[in-house]
């Protein structure tokens, strides 16, 4: 039976996930020894490309999504303006009614570009917590750490040296209790919370950590050497953050061109609707956001910023493809299949177009005649599809925003359905 240890993410929705994940990054590292590689690094890299890799079909279902958004747009901003700075009840059913029947027209629905994005989120925030934290989920790395802290854990006045150095270094210990009773229990438990503050410690701080237990100075000296080994990538130990002074500053620069690079295939045949405001904003972060992915970078551990490079380099490559393949897309094809798919479960169901806007009248207060205006949606929502001469060409619509973008979430949370 696998042990947990307490320095991986116990969170109720994070981590499942995050446990899931650890065990593919332990495979991934144990394979790479089958090579002689142990690097942490490099598992890192192998790590976010896998598990970019296999979101691609979400993504592109999240990019599709984006294609017919554009296509609706007119249409919704139509409705939109049709209704705007009406308050009452009916109005705000009416154009509800008169919203779906556009999305129904287009076999397509209102979440439909967001639930990919909720599904990959706890799995990127996941991985993220993973590669924070890589001795709590690699076997081999923890037991490099776990000889250190049982050496430690032998020393006289360990607990108050430890303590000092928690002040230092970036870590959560609310779920610890009291400190000094944690550290000192003579537990499993108690290992792994010294491994939780090995593991944050950057090469000043165990040169410092080694003279501090001058019994065993040379015993940590030695079994440092083996981590410094697993941590380091072209020179650049992963769990220090960058300097200015050093080659490790490349990290965030790359951290910030390569996301301004992904972003700029994800937005390159989209114009600024100047009638929606929110793409213009969402615009600028797509800009501002990377610059300041770049300025934490220089705050967090290289191996973070290693994580935001690697995710941006895959991206970049499938964003290059999908351009490919969007290219050659038939929107008004991929509006039918859509249509036909959505028609096939209503049948599974049962019910007609009208009958599934007519359920949804149906749940309202029964004071306000929503039967008409969904009849009245129902009517519009049977139009002919509006042509490309009719609308803005879909590849020049609203924004198209990196689903694993701060700026991708910020949309989603805004609510816009442009």
């Amino acid at each position: 039976m696998v042990k947990l240890f307490l320095t991986q993410d116990q969170g109720k929705i994070i981590g499942p996930f995050a446990i899931l994940l650890g065990f593919v990054i332990n495979a991934l590292y144990k394979f790479l020894e089958l090579f002689h590689i142990q690097s942490s690094a490099w598992t890192i890299v192998l790590m976010t490309f896998i598990v970019n890799g296999l979101m691609i079909p979400l993504t592109m279902k999240q990019q599709k999504s984006s294609k017919l958004q554009s296509r609706m747009a007119p249409e919704l901003n139509a409705i939109q303006k049709k209704y705007k700075g009406k308050q009452d009840q009916q109005s705000m059913l009416a154009q509800q009614a008169e919203t779906r029947a556009v999305y129904e027209k287009y076999g397509t629905n209102m979440m439909s570009g967001c639930l990919p994005l909720l599904i990959t989120m706890p799995i990127l925030f996941a991985l993220y917590r993973v590669i924070y934290n890589i001795p709590a989920y690699v076997d081999s790395v923890n037991s490099l750490y776990k000889e250190v802290a049982v050496l430690i854990q032998g020393s006289n006045g360990y607990v108050d040296v430890l303590q000092d150095y928690l002040k230092h270094v970036q870590l959560s210990t609310k779920s610890w209790g009291n400190i000094a009773q944690a550290l000192s229990a003579s537990n499993e438990n108690s290992v792994n919370y010294i491994i939780d503050i090995l593991a944050k410690l950057n090469p000043d701080q165990w040169t410092s950590l080694a003279k501090d237990f001058p019994d065993i100075t040379s015993q940590i000296n030695s079994h440092y050497v083996s981590i410094q080994h697993v941590n380091s990538f072209l020179g650049m130990d992963i769990t220090s953050t960058p300097s200015l002074r050093s080659i490790s500053v490349i990290i965030p620069i790359l951290a910030v061109v390569t996301q301004m690079i992904s972003t700029k295939l994800m937005t390159v045949n989209n114009s600024i609707d100047s009638d929606n405001p929110a793409a213009a904003t969402m615009k600028s972060m797509n800009v501002t956001m990377p610059i300041v992915s770049g300025i934490m970078g220089l705050f967090l551990p290289i191996g973070v910023g290693l994580y935001w490079v690697a995710g941006s380099v895959f991206r970049i490559i499938q964003q290059f493809f999908f351009n490919k393949y969007f290219e050659k897309l038939d929107i008004d094809e991929l509006i039918e299949k859509n249509r036909e798919k959505a028609q096939r479960k209503r049948e599974r169901r049962g019910i007609s177009s009208e009958q599934a806007l007519q359920q949804y009248a149906n749940q309202k207060p029964a004071k306000v005649n929503t039967a008409r205006d969904f009849a009245d949606a129902v009517k519009t929502s049977n139009k002919k599809i509006s042509s490309s001469n009719e609308v803005k060409d879909y590849k020049k619509g609203s924004v198209t925003y990196d689903p694993n973008s701060i700026s991708s979430i910020a949309n989603m949370l805004g609510g816009k359905k442009e």
